[in-house]
Protein backbone atom coordinates (compact mmCIF):
# COMPACT_ATOMS: atom_id res chain seq x y z
CA UNK A 1 0.00 0.00 0.00
CA UNK A 2 1.52 3.34 -0.67
CA UNK A 3 2.16 5.81 1.89
CA UNK A 4 0.13 8.08 2.48
CA UNK A 5 0.73 12.16 3.03
CA UNK A 6 -1.96 14.23 4.01
CA UNK A 7 -1.58 18.01 4.25
CA UNK A 8 -4.98 19.37 5.59
CA UNK A 9 -5.23 23.04 6.46
CA UNK A 10 -8.47 24.34 7.40
CA UNK A 11 -9.31 27.19 5.24
CA UNK A 12 -11.77 29.83 5.68
CA UNK A 13 -12.42 30.36 1.47
CA UNK A 14 -14.93 28.46 -0.17
CA UNK A 15 -17.14 28.67 -3.17
CA UNK A 16 -19.88 31.28 -2.60
CA UNK A 17 -22.38 28.55 -4.20
CA UNK A 18 -22.31 25.21 -2.73
CA UNK A 19 -25.17 24.50 -0.76
CA UNK A 20 -23.71 24.91 3.02
CA UNK A 21 -24.70 23.04 6.58
CA UNK A 22 -23.90 22.74 10.32
CA UNK A 23 -23.36 19.84 12.73
CA UNK A 24 -22.62 21.67 16.14
CA UNK A 25 -20.11 24.76 15.55
CA UNK A 26 -18.76 22.67 11.99
CA UNK A 27 -19.69 24.40 8.44
CA UNK A 28 -19.66 22.01 5.74
CA UNK A 29 -20.23 21.58 2.17
CA UNK A 30 -21.72 17.70 1.99
CA UNK A 31 -19.30 15.64 -0.23
CA UNK A 32 -21.14 14.59 -3.44
CA UNK A 33 -21.77 10.43 -3.66
CA UNK A 34 -20.69 10.22 0.13
CA UNK A 35 -22.90 7.86 2.50
CA UNK A 36 -23.69 10.19 5.57
CA UNK A 37 -24.30 8.81 9.29
CA UNK A 38 -25.64 11.25 11.85
CA UNK A 39 -25.49 10.27 15.18
CA UNK A 40 -25.83 12.53 18.81
CA UNK A 41 -21.83 13.41 19.06
CA UNK A 42 -20.62 12.26 15.16
CA UNK A 43 -21.51 13.34 11.69
CA UNK A 44 -19.74 10.94 9.44
CA UNK A 45 -18.98 10.81 5.66
CA UNK A 46 -17.86 7.45 3.78
CA UNK A 47 -17.08 5.95 0.17
CA UNK A 48 -16.14 3.32 -0.99
CA UNK A 49 -14.53 1.80 -4.53
CA UNK A 50 -15.30 -1.54 -6.33
CA UNK A 51 -11.69 -2.74 -5.47
CA UNK A 52 -12.11 -2.45 -1.80
CA UNK A 53 -10.88 0.80 -1.49
CA UNK A 54 -12.59 3.33 1.87
CA UNK A 55 -12.29 6.23 3.24
CA UNK A 56 -14.62 7.78 6.03
CA UNK A 57 -14.19 10.78 7.87
CA UNK A 58 -15.70 11.34 11.03
CA UNK A 59 -16.59 15.41 12.89
CA UNK A 60 -17.23 14.89 16.30
CA UNK A 61 -19.24 17.25 18.41
CA UNK A 62 -17.05 19.66 20.26
CA UNK A 63 -16.11 19.46 23.79
CA UNK A 64 -14.87 21.31 26.59
CA UNK A 65 -10.93 21.21 27.12
CA UNK A 66 -7.99 22.69 28.14
CA UNK A 67 -6.03 26.00 26.49
CA UNK A 68 -3.21 23.56 25.59
CA UNK A 69 -3.35 22.82 21.84
CA UNK A 70 -1.00 19.73 22.03
CA UNK A 71 -2.16 18.55 25.46
CA UNK A 72 -6.03 18.56 23.56
CA UNK A 73 -4.41 16.53 20.39
CA UNK A 74 -2.68 13.66 22.86
CA UNK A 75 -5.64 12.92 24.86
CA UNK A 76 -7.82 12.83 21.81
CA UNK A 77 -4.95 10.78 19.74
CA UNK A 78 -5.58 8.29 22.77
CA UNK A 79 -9.22 8.55 23.01
CA UNK A 80 -10.40 8.07 19.48
CA UNK A 81 -7.27 6.25 17.58
CA UNK A 82 -5.24 4.18 19.98
CA UNK A 83 -8.02 2.98 21.86
CA UNK A 84 -10.24 2.00 19.02
CA UNK A 85 -7.35 1.20 16.51
CA UNK A 86 -4.43 -0.09 18.88
CA UNK A 87 -2.23 2.65 17.08
CA UNK A 88 1.18 3.77 18.66
CA UNK A 89 1.87 7.09 18.59
CA UNK A 90 1.13 9.62 16.23
CA UNK A 91 3.33 11.27 13.65
CA UNK A 92 2.65 15.07 14.37
CA UNK A 93 2.63 17.28 10.47
CA UNK A 94 2.75 20.70 10.46
CA UNK A 95 -0.58 22.57 11.57
CA UNK A 96 -2.26 26.00 11.35
CA UNK A 97 -3.45 28.79 13.73
CA UNK A 98 -6.69 30.48 11.82
CA UNK A 99 -8.91 33.38 13.65
CA UNK A 100 -8.01 31.77 17.19
CA UNK A 101 -7.81 27.95 16.04
CA UNK A 102 -4.92 26.46 16.87
CA UNK A 103 -4.94 22.99 14.70
CA UNK A 104 -2.89 20.04 15.56
CA UNK A 105 -2.48 17.50 12.76
CA UNK A 106 -0.99 13.73 13.46
CA UNK A 107 -1.31 10.70 11.35
CA UNK A 108 -0.53 6.86 11.88
CA UNK A 109 -0.41 3.73 10.14
CA UNK A 110 -2.99 0.91 11.02
CA UNK A 111 -3.60 -2.44 10.68
CA UNK A 112 -6.89 -4.27 12.71
CA UNK A 113 -8.75 -7.37 11.50
CA UNK A 114 -7.03 -8.07 7.99
CA UNK A 115 -7.22 -3.84 6.98
CA UNK A 116 -4.39 -2.38 6.41
CA UNK A 117 -4.94 1.86 6.07
CA UNK A 118 -3.58 5.37 7.26
CA UNK A 119 -5.59 7.07 10.08
CA UNK A 120 -4.97 10.76 10.30
CA UNK A 121 -6.85 13.00 13.24
CA UNK A 122 -7.33 17.32 13.36
CA UNK A 123 -7.77 18.78 16.50
CA UNK A 124 -8.17 22.14 16.54
CA UNK A 125 -8.91 24.20 19.75
CA UNK A 126 -9.73 27.80 20.96
CA UNK A 127 -10.87 29.05 24.49
CA UNK A 128 -11.08 25.81 25.78
CA UNK A 129 -13.17 24.00 23.09
CA UNK A 130 -12.05 21.01 21.22
CA UNK A 131 -13.14 19.97 18.07
CA UNK A 132 -12.35 16.83 16.21
CA UNK A 133 -11.99 15.29 12.58
CA UNK A 134 -10.62 11.46 11.86
CA UNK A 135 -10.09 10.77 8.73
CA UNK A 136 -9.29 6.68 8.16
CA UNK A 137 -8.46 5.09 4.30
CA UNK A 138 -6.30 2.27 2.58
CA UNK A 139 -5.67 4.91 -0.73
CA UNK A 140 -5.04 7.90 -2.22
CA UNK A 141 -8.14 7.60 -4.45
CA UNK A 142 -10.24 10.24 -2.54
CA UNK A 143 -7.05 12.37 -1.41
CA UNK A 144 -8.48 15.23 -3.69
CA UNK A 145 -12.59 14.76 -2.18
CA UNK A 146 -10.90 14.56 1.16
CA UNK A 147 -8.55 17.98 0.53
CA UNK A 148 -11.78 19.45 -0.92
CA UNK A 149 -13.77 19.02 1.98
CA UNK A 150 -11.62 19.44 4.50
CA UNK A 151 -10.60 22.73 2.75
CA UNK A 152 -13.89 24.34 3.01
CA UNK A 153 -14.50 23.53 6.56
CA UNK A 154 -15.34 26.59 8.74
CA UNK A 155 -15.69 26.55 12.31
CA UNK A 156 -18.20 28.67 14.29
CA UNK A 157 -16.69 31.98 14.88
CA UNK A 158 -14.61 32.55 11.41
CA UNK A 159 -16.22 34.84 9.07
CA UNK A 160 -18.89 33.86 6.53
CA UNK A 161 -19.01 33.81 2.47
CA UNK A 162 -21.39 36.62 2.81
CA UNK A 163 -19.00 38.86 5.07
CA UNK A 164 -16.47 37.73 3.06
CA UNK A 165 -18.28 38.93 -0.48
CA UNK A 166 -19.24 42.11 1.16
CA UNK A 167 -16.04 43.18 1.92
CA UNK A 168 -13.37 41.96 -0.76
CA UNK A 169 -13.72 41.71 -4.13
CA UNK A 170 -14.50 38.24 -5.77
CA UNK A 171 -11.78 37.98 -8.31
CA UNK A 172 -9.24 39.01 -4.88
CA UNK A 173 -11.14 35.68 -2.69
CA UNK A 174 -8.37 32.41 -3.52
CA UNK A 175 -10.23 29.26 -2.84
CA UNK A 176 -7.35 27.48 -1.59
CA UNK A 177 -8.75 23.61 -2.86
CA UNK A 178 -8.21 25.10 -6.62
CA UNK A 179 -5.61 25.42 -8.90
CA UNK A 180 -2.52 23.31 -8.96
CA UNK A 181 -0.60 21.80 -6.00
CA UNK A 182 3.03 21.97 -6.12
CA UNK A 183 5.28 19.28 -4.31
CA UNK A 184 9.28 19.77 -3.97
CA UNK A 185 11.59 16.59 -4.13
CA UNK A 186 14.97 16.41 -3.11
CA UNK A 187 18.37 14.22 -2.78
CA UNK A 188 21.73 15.07 -1.48
CA UNK A 189 24.06 13.28 -4.38
CA UNK A 190 26.53 13.77 -6.00
CA UNK A 191 27.11 16.38 -8.44
CA UNK A 192 30.12 16.67 -11.19
CA UNK A 193 30.76 19.70 -12.46
CA UNK A 194 34.25 20.76 -14.66
CA UNK A 195 37.26 18.62 -12.33
CA UNK A 196 35.25 19.13 -9.28
CA UNK A 197 33.02 16.50 -7.63
CA UNK A 198 31.12 16.85 -4.56
CA UNK A 199 28.16 16.44 -2.52
CA UNK A 200 24.95 18.76 -2.92
CA UNK A 201 21.07 19.55 -2.40
CA UNK A 202 19.61 18.93 -6.02
CA UNK A 203 15.42 19.29 -6.19
CA UNK A 204 12.79 18.88 -8.15
CA UNK A 205 9.42 20.62 -8.39
CA UNK A 206 6.39 18.45 -9.37
CA UNK A 207 2.75 19.86 -9.79
CA UNK A 208 -0.55 18.22 -10.24
CA UNK A 209 -0.55 19.32 -13.77
CA UNK A 210 2.28 17.99 -15.16
CA UNK A 211 4.70 20.33 -15.19
CA UNK A 212 8.26 20.13 -13.64
CA UNK A 213 10.85 22.27 -12.51
CA UNK A 214 14.90 20.96 -11.87
CA UNK A 215 15.14 23.56 -9.31
CA UNK A 216 14.48 24.73 -6.37
CA UNK A 217 13.06 28.71 -6.94
CA UNK A 218 14.78 31.42 -4.81
CA UNK A 219 11.44 32.67 -3.42
CA UNK A 220 10.65 28.81 -2.82
CA UNK A 221 6.61 27.37 -3.94
CA UNK A 222 4.64 30.45 -2.43
CA UNK A 223 2.81 32.15 -5.25
CA UNK A 224 5.64 30.41 -7.66
CA UNK A 225 3.07 31.31 -10.93
CA UNK A 226 3.56 35.54 -10.10
CA UNK A 227 7.86 34.25 -11.28
CA UNK A 228 6.90 31.89 -12.90
CA UNK A 229 3.71 31.32 -14.96
CA UNK A 230 2.82 28.30 -15.93
CA UNK A 231 2.70 29.59 -19.80
CA UNK A 232 6.34 30.39 -19.49
CA UNK A 233 9.33 28.24 -20.92
CA UNK A 234 10.79 28.04 -17.39
CA UNK A 235 8.63 25.06 -16.70
CA UNK A 236 9.23 21.61 -18.20
CA UNK A 237 6.75 18.63 -18.65
CA UNK A 238 5.98 15.44 -17.17
CA UNK A 239 4.87 12.29 -18.69
CA UNK A 240 4.28 9.53 -16.38
CA UNK A 241 5.20 5.98 -18.05
CA UNK A 242 4.34 3.31 -15.10
CA UNK A 243 7.41 2.72 -13.32
CA UNK A 244 8.83 6.26 -13.89
CA UNK A 245 8.57 9.94 -14.29
CA UNK A 246 9.72 11.63 -18.03
CA UNK A 247 10.78 15.08 -17.16
CA UNK A 248 11.52 16.90 -20.10
CA UNK A 249 12.36 20.97 -20.56
CA UNK A 250 14.19 23.31 -23.18
CA UNK A 251 17.25 22.32 -21.60
CA UNK A 252 17.14 18.69 -21.84
CA UNK A 253 15.47 15.74 -19.97
CA UNK A 254 15.55 13.56 -16.78
CA UNK A 255 13.82 10.43 -16.13
CA UNK A 256 12.84 9.36 -12.22
CA UNK A 257 12.03 5.93 -11.42
CA UNK A 258 9.62 5.28 -9.19
CA UNK A 259 11.08 2.91 -5.58
CA UNK A 260 8.00 4.49 -3.13
CA UNK A 261 5.13 6.84 -2.72
CA UNK A 262 7.84 9.52 -1.23
CA UNK A 263 11.18 7.93 -3.20
CA UNK A 264 12.32 8.15 -6.55
CA UNK A 265 15.51 7.18 -8.28
CA UNK A 266 17.73 9.29 -10.86
CA UNK A 267 18.52 6.10 -12.46
CA UNK A 268 17.21 2.56 -12.83
CA UNK A 269 20.07 1.04 -10.66
CA UNK A 270 20.39 4.40 -8.00
CA UNK A 271 21.61 3.94 -4.34
CA UNK A 272 19.05 4.42 -1.83
CA UNK A 273 21.26 6.88 -0.66
CA UNK A 274 20.72 8.90 -4.15
CA UNK A 275 16.86 8.95 -4.00
CA UNK A 276 15.06 11.94 -4.34
CA UNK A 277 12.81 11.97 -1.51
CA UNK A 278 9.29 13.58 -1.57
CA UNK A 279 9.71 17.17 0.99
CA UNK A 280 7.22 17.37 3.59
CA UNK A 281 5.33 20.30 3.87
CA UNK A 282 5.74 22.72 5.83
CA UNK A 283 2.76 25.59 6.05
CA UNK A 284 2.04 27.09 9.67
CA UNK A 285 5.26 25.18 10.96
CA UNK A 286 6.60 27.24 13.93
CA UNK A 287 10.32 26.60 15.09
CA UNK A 288 12.79 27.32 17.85
CA UNK A 289 16.33 27.92 18.32
CA UNK A 290 19.24 30.11 16.58
CA UNK A 291 20.29 28.84 13.05
CA UNK A 292 22.94 29.71 11.00
CA UNK A 293 24.47 28.61 7.51
CA UNK A 294 28.16 29.07 8.94
CA UNK A 295 29.25 26.11 10.00
CA UNK A 296 32.24 27.15 12.09
CA UNK A 297 29.67 28.27 14.20
CA UNK A 298 27.97 24.77 14.25
CA UNK A 299 30.81 23.68 15.00
CA UNK A 300 31.79 25.96 18.45
CA UNK A 301 34.08 27.92 16.96
CA UNK A 302 33.23 31.63 17.17
CA UNK A 303 35.81 32.69 19.14
CA UNK A 304 37.76 32.29 16.48
CA UNK A 305 34.85 33.92 13.89
CA UNK A 306 34.64 36.68 16.66
CA UNK A 307 38.31 37.98 16.04
CA UNK A 308 38.05 38.59 12.38
CA UNK A 309 34.59 39.91 12.75
CA UNK A 310 34.66 44.25 12.53
CA UNK A 311 31.16 43.92 14.61
CA UNK A 312 30.99 40.82 16.71
CA UNK A 313 27.08 42.19 17.38
CA UNK A 314 26.26 41.54 14.31
CA UNK A 315 26.16 38.01 13.59
CA UNK A 316 25.32 35.95 10.91
CA UNK A 317 22.87 34.31 12.89
CA UNK A 318 19.08 34.47 12.82
CA UNK A 319 16.77 33.24 16.04
CA UNK A 320 13.07 32.01 15.60
CA UNK A 321 10.76 31.90 18.27
CA UNK A 322 7.78 29.32 18.44
CA UNK A 323 5.09 32.47 18.84
CA UNK A 324 6.17 33.39 15.36
CA UNK A 325 8.84 35.72 15.86
CA UNK A 326 12.39 36.32 14.70
CA UNK A 327 15.67 38.04 15.48
CA UNK A 328 18.14 38.26 12.70
CA UNK A 329 21.87 39.98 14.04
CA UNK A 330 23.15 40.00 10.94
CA UNK A 331 21.77 37.70 7.67
CA UNK A 332 21.52 39.55 4.67
CA UNK A 333 18.97 36.91 3.24
CA UNK A 334 19.93 37.14 -0.88
CA UNK A 335 17.06 37.76 -3.38
CA UNK A 336 16.86 38.24 -6.94
CA UNK A 337 20.77 37.96 -6.83
CA UNK A 338 21.26 40.84 -4.12
CA UNK A 339 21.41 40.83 -0.58
CA UNK A 340 18.86 42.76 1.70
CA UNK A 341 19.72 43.81 4.99
CA UNK A 342 16.44 45.38 5.84
CA UNK A 343 15.43 41.82 7.10
CA UNK A 344 18.29 42.39 9.42
CA UNK A 345 16.42 42.89 12.89
CA UNK A 346 13.44 41.69 14.51
CA UNK A 347 9.74 40.66 13.47
CA UNK A 348 7.41 38.04 12.38
CA UNK A 349 7.72 34.72 10.23
CA UNK A 350 5.74 32.62 8.32
CA UNK A 351 5.95 29.47 6.54
CA UNK A 352 3.71 28.12 3.40
CA UNK A 353 4.27 26.63 0.22
CA UNK A 354 8.54 25.87 0.90
CA UNK A 355 8.75 29.09 1.62
CA UNK A 356 9.59 31.70 4.88
CA UNK A 357 8.07 35.29 4.76
CA UNK A 358 10.09 37.45 7.02
CA UNK A 359 7.95 40.83 8.03
CA UNK A 360 9.77 43.29 10.01
CA UNK A 361 8.64 45.30 12.59
CA UNK A 362 8.52 48.04 9.70
CA UNK A 363 5.91 45.79 7.49
CA UNK A 364 8.28 45.11 4.75
CA UNK A 365 8.15 41.52 3.69
CA UNK A 366 11.32 39.18 2.35
CA UNK A 367 10.02 35.59 1.17
CA UNK A 368 12.90 32.76 0.76
CA UNK A 369 12.75 28.95 0.04
CA UNK A 370 12.50 27.38 2.95
CA UNK A 371 12.03 23.26 3.27
CA UNK A 372 13.26 20.40 5.98
CA UNK A 373 16.10 18.13 4.98
CA UNK A 374 14.78 15.56 2.30
CA UNK A 375 11.59 13.59 3.62
CA UNK A 376 12.62 14.51 7.73
CA UNK A 377 9.29 15.27 9.49
CA UNK A 378 10.21 19.10 9.60
CA UNK A 379 7.67 19.64 13.04
CA UNK A 380 10.32 17.17 14.61
CA UNK A 381 13.90 16.74 12.70
CA UNK A 382 14.62 20.59 13.80
CA UNK A 383 18.49 20.46 13.67
CA UNK A 384 18.67 21.43 10.06
CA UNK A 385 16.66 23.37 7.07
CA UNK A 386 17.47 24.48 3.83
CA UNK A 387 16.67 28.16 4.17
CA UNK A 388 17.43 30.37 0.71
CA UNK A 389 19.12 27.58 -1.00
CA UNK A 390 21.54 27.25 1.98
CA UNK A 391 22.12 24.54 4.60
CA UNK A 392 21.55 26.25 7.88
CA UNK A 393 22.58 24.38 10.99
CA UNK A 394 20.73 25.01 14.36
CA UNK A 395 23.63 25.54 17.07
CA UNK A 396 23.66 24.73 20.12
CA UNK A 397 22.20 26.62 23.49
CA UNK A 398 25.55 28.93 24.33
CA UNK A 399 24.65 31.27 21.47
CA UNK A 400 21.58 33.81 22.87
CA UNK A 401 20.16 36.12 20.93
CA UNK A 402 22.28 40.12 21.65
Amino acid sequence: MKKLLFLIIISTSFSAYAQRETFDIVDFITPKGWQRSEKATTLAFSKEGDKGEFCSITIYKSIDATDNAQANFDMSWEALIQKALGNGKAVMQPGSTDNGWETKIGSSPFEKEGIKGAVILISSSKDKKLVNIVSTTNTNAFQKEIETFLGGIVLKGQPSTAQKSASNNAGQTKNLTSGPKYDLWMAHKLKVGGSLAEYSFQYVVLSSDNRCLFYFPEKGLNNVEQDFPSSSDSWGKVSDKGDKLVLVNKFGNMELYKRTATAMGRYANSNPGDYYKKCKPVNGLRIEGAYSSDVSLYKNKSNLLDKITYDPNKRPIIFFKKDGTYINEGLAFSNITKGDDFAIGKGTYELKDFSIILTTQSGRKLQVSFAGLLDANPATSSDGYIVNQNLFYKLDNSYQSH
